[in-house]
């Protein structure tokens, strides 16, 4: 009994609590209800009151442009009328005139022209006010024809620039140039430049084949920043003007040796050249790269002509044949015969074939470099066979090449 009593409680209590419940759940939603109602309605209104606000402004630009299109033909129509009066003031100035009693033709002629000239300008000016759009059409075609002129002097221009017949290595050329204004660099083989190109070490022919090289067997050492562009970007660079002004300078700077008296008797070089053949180095394939030629380029600052066919490859030659390569970049090889040091400018001479004045090919290293390559040059060049890699020169009236590293010369 007591539980029924019990269970008869909650359910009275139940049904008493469950209409109040639904009741706060109806309130709730109504006021949600009345809620979007109201936001709606906003939304609206902000509509309404943009879309008038955008008519209103598309009246007030209509009734602008009208106004300004009812001035333009105002205007149109007043030039046309100032025109009209200038013309009859014209034509009424020249019936006052009297005619001239000496009816020469000198005096004809005169008016005759100066009459084509009056009407000439009167065309003009009612060409001019009747259409706005001449006079822009006339500077455009005139604009253009300027232009047209301008790359006809260009081309001209480009079409008369001629290279220099012979290539100036001596050591007063290089004193006349500035040393701040390294000059233009002058390249051969424009084509061979879009031939070949170099990508991830390699290079690349047209055929497609990649071009095997040792470049980067000799030249392993990264002492200079070559990952330019082009070489007109290299020799604006910062680096290259400071090694551009150190080069010249010490050339300019460089000591003349000079021998009096000798004993020594020398061989003729046609002689030695057929008996005293030197012996060839062990073949190194290097090739005309980018990376090289921009080396190269901070090697000799000064050499502003260069023989340069991309994916070339460096020819060896002898000593005996370094005169006729005299402005080129070879792989030379010789006995070295003297070893000269120059208290003068400090630097070492090593003298191919013969010992000075009757070498066939000189090799100048700086003190600097020698002591990169051996502490006794003496000892370690003299009677043994050589190759160096460089540009070859001309100094006192031999064949010469400046080491600038000590990768450009190796024994053998």
């Amino acid at each position: 009994m007591k539980r029924l009593v019990i269970l008869a409680i909650i359910l009275a209590a139940g049904i008493s609590a469950y209409p109040q419940a639904t009741r706060s759940a109806r309130v709730k939603s109504s006021e949600k209800g009345s809620e979007k109602k109201e936001a709606v309605s906003r939304s609206s209104s902000k509509q309404v009151n943009r879309s008038a606000t955008t008519k209103s402004v598309n009246a007030q630009t209509t009734r602008s442009a009208t106004r300004q299109s009812d001035q333009k033909s105002t205007n149109r129509s007043a030039t046309r009328q100032n025109v009209q009066k200038s013309t009859n003031s014209s034509a009424q100035k020249r019936v006052a005139t009297p005619p001239a009693r000496k009816s020469n033709s000198d005096r004809v002629v005169r008016s005759s022209s100066n009459e084509s000239r009056t009407n000439a300008t009167e065309s003009r000016t009612v060409n001019r006010a009747t259409n706005p759009q001449s006079k822009s059409g006339s500077v455009s075609s005139g604009s253009s024809a300027n232009r047209s002129r301008s790359t006809d002097l260009k081309k001209s221009s480009s079409a008369t620039r001629t290279r220099p017949n012979s290539v100036t290595t001596d050591a007063s050329a290089t004193r006349s140039r500035s040393i701040d204004e390294p000059g233009e660099v002058r390249v051969k083989g424009s084509g061979a430049t879009r031939s070949f190109r170099e990508a991830n070490g390699a290079l690349i022919g047209e055929d497609g084949r990649t071009i095997r090289h040792q470049n980067n067997e000799i030249f392993a050492k990264r002492k200079y920043r070559v990952d330019y562009d082009n070489y007109s970007s290299l020799r604006r660079s910062d680096e290259f003007r400071r090694i551009h002004r150190d080069y010249h300078n010490w050339y300019s700077h460089r000591a003349v040796r000079v021998i009096h008296h000798t004993r020594f008797i020398p061989v003729p070089i046609d002689v030695r050249r057929v008996r005293y053949v030197y012996r060839r180095p062990v073949h190194v394939h290097l090739v005309w790269t980018p990376t090289l030629f921009h080396r190269f380029m901070y090697y000799y600052p000064t050499h502003t002509y260069w023989d340069v066919d991309f994916g070339r490859e460096i020819e060896t030659i002898s000593a005996y044949d370094a005169v006729g390569y005299v402005g080129t970049v070879r792989r030379v090889y010789g006995e070295v015969k003297e070893v000269f040091y120059s208290n003068e400018d400090n630097n070492y001479v090593l003298y191919i074939g013969q010992p000075f004045p009757y070498h066939d090919m000189s090799l100048v290293v700086p003190y600097e470099v020698m002591r990169e390559i051996t502490r006794n040059p003496r000892r370690y060049f003299e009677d043994r066979m050589i190759w160096s890699v460089g540009l070859i020169n001309t100094w006192e009236g031999k064949p010469e090449m400046i080491i600038r590293d000590e990768e450009q010369i190796r024994r053998y």
